[in-house]
């Protein structure tokens, strides 16, 4: 086994190349209670930055990059799951109890590998390929000598996918938020599913629920099918959800949608209703109670995804708050980041974003 713990500003050798550790993040899976370190490394002949995994309880080592968008093609699941930080040093862009879910692929070579990481606000593609420990070494004092970072700002994304902004370009960007101000307004500013709902007339409203903190739920009856009811509500707030998730569970009839500010789930009735109870975070961070008129089924997921998916961040935002998910034990879901309906999502955050942009907004007269 590897059995050897790195620090920030050591010097390692991997896989023949000098790198400085910037960062170390641990990681702890919630499905089998396991931890592993990620190592945040900087090239020592250049701007490169690497991500090195450590995993000593499976004995697998792997270094890897930010990507772009990339084809899935060739590659087959490995590994899944929910991924929280436990521990961070030096340079790092995540803290203590931040989340995140995952997809690992192999090619068929069983060396080469792709990582598909779903945070709060972005999912996060990266590519590398695994190691031998024996390709991972302290560098020799010669090899890091002349090594410094006096010069480099880091631009490479770290493992929450935010971008760090290089200080040249502070200005720049200034500049451009103010052009930009009108088109991100436009594509966000103001799209709530709860208005939506209560504006259309393909929704009847039915009820309220009321729970803790003067915080409620309301529900409504759709016209339209479970799917075209979720497709509709996806297309409401043109894609700009954070996770769509059906329930695979046999006998279930919920989906669960999450956005920055809102939980909503559209389920199947116990009158074989397509209803939709919509209600902001902060009504499901205080509250547990069971959706109106729903099945065992929905009222389990309705917890579960809500505790995998939210809580960990909602329990910062609402810190001053009682949330009776303090004393949850029930099972964490594996998120499928690939589920049909958070494709379409995507698929209508991009159509959106490429419309407004040809129609003349926002950017498209700086290009």
């Amino acid at each position: 086994m590897h059995n050897v713990e790195y620090n920030v500003g050591q010097f390692l050798k991997v896989d023949e190349v000098i790198y400085e550790v910037l960062g170390k993040i641990q990681f702890r899976n919630y499905s089998d209670n396991c931890t592993w370190f990620e190592y945040r490394l900087l090239e020592r002949f250049g701007p490169g930055e690497r991500w090195l995994s450590i995993d000593d309880k499976y004995r697998e080592y792997s270094i890897s990059w930010t990507a772009g968008e990339l084809s899935l093609d060739g590659y087959h699941q490995v590994d899944k799951g929910i991924r929280e930080v436990v521990s961070v040093s030096g340079d790092v862009d995540v803290v203590v109890g931040d989340s995140a879910s995952f997809c690992e692929y192999e090619d068929r070579t069983e060396e080469n590998i792709i990582s598909v990481e779903q945070w709060d606000d972005i999912k996060e593609f990266s590519r590398g390929y695994y190691l031998d420990k024996n390709e991972i070494c302290f560098a020799n004092t010669s090899d890091a000598s002349n090594f410094s970072t006096n010069s480099y700002n880091p631009s490479a994304s770290s493992r929450n996918g935010k971008k760090r902004i290089n200080p040249f370009f502070v200005i720049g960007i200034a500049m451009l938020l103010v052009f930009a101000i009108g088109f991100i307004g436009n594509m966000v500013g103001g799209k709530s599913i709860a208005k939506f709902l209560k504006k259309s007339n393909q929704f009847t409203y039915v009820t309220s629920i009321t729970g803790n903190d003067g915080e409620k739920a309301d529900v409504y009856e759709s016209s339209l099918s479970k799917e075209d009811t979720v497709m509709t509500i996806i297309e409401s707030v043109d894609g700009n959800v954070l996770d769509v998730e059906e329930d695979k569970t046999p006998g279930s009839e919920s989906i669960a949608i999450l956005t920055e500010d809102e939980y909503c789930m559209v389920y199947i009735s116990v009158s074989n209703e397509v209803l939709v109870q919509i209600s902001n975070r902060k009504y499901a961070y205080t509250s547990d109670k069971e959706p109106y008129h729903s099945s065992a089924h929905t009222h389990s997921y309705y917890r579960r995804y809500y505790y995998s998916a939210a809580y960990l961040g909602d329990a910062r935002r609402y810190r001053r708050h009682h949330s009776p998910y303090e004393n949850y034990n029930g099972e964490r879901l594996d998120t499928d980041m690939f589920d049909q309906y958070d494709s379409y999502s995507d698929s209508i955050k991009r159509n959106s974003v490429n419309s407004r942009t040809s129609s003349g907004g926002g950017l498209s007269s700086g290009k």
